[in-house]
């Protein structure tokens, strides 16, 4: 940010719009996934069409190795033309790793989904502030999966712990 230019904090509303499996059928290539819907508040949420087709563009990356799936559970967080994917797992299970893309909810595909462009997590940061209320609920439920047996059971409570609510100045 320049110097000349402002930048005018607003209230976000975080919605979480379903859960959402991509990437392969198998337990070694498939993604389960909670999806949140994160916009300034008074716009419109994101909506479930848009949240599935970017999820299909997102399965096509695990697939063809762009995007490591490592415990293949995490959150995706799509607001303002970014769809932000975060996986937990890597060299430990309490590890979270991103993906960022950008997108124009106007230019699409051939299959009529947003185009996804990767962007490098250097250039485009993490998470911002907002988002943060997100992280901060996901790593909580996070650590319970991780302290539970881990059997089917304990992974859909995982998927079922959404976050929701406004995120503001407190």
């Amino acid at each position: 940010m320049t110097k000349t230019e402002l930048y005018v904090p607003r209230k976000h509303v975080v919605k979480p719009i379903c859960g959402l499996g991509f990437g392969g059928t198998g337990n070694n290539d498939r993604c389960d996934v909670k999806a949140y819907s994160m916009v300034p508040e008074g716009m419109a949420d994101i909506h479930i069409n848009q949240a599935s087709a970017i999820s299909s563009r997102l399965g096509e990356e695990v697939l063809d190795g762009h995007i490591k799936r490592n415990l293949g559970l995490g959150f995706l967080v799509i607001s303002d033309g970014i769809a932000n994917l975060a996986l937990w797992g890597g060299k430990f299970p309490s590890l979270l790793n991103q993906s960022v893309y950008s997108f124009d909810p106007k230019v699409k595909d051939r299959f009529g989904r947003p185009e996804l462009k990767r962007e490098s997590l250097d250039e485009s940061g993490t998470f911002c502030c907002y988002e943060g209320a997100i992280v901060g609920h996901e790593s909580l439920a996070w650590r319970r999966f991780l302290f539970s047996p881990q059997a089917q059971a304990d992974k859909i409570t995982y998927l079922e712990d959404r976050f929701m609510g406004v995120v503001g100045p407190h």
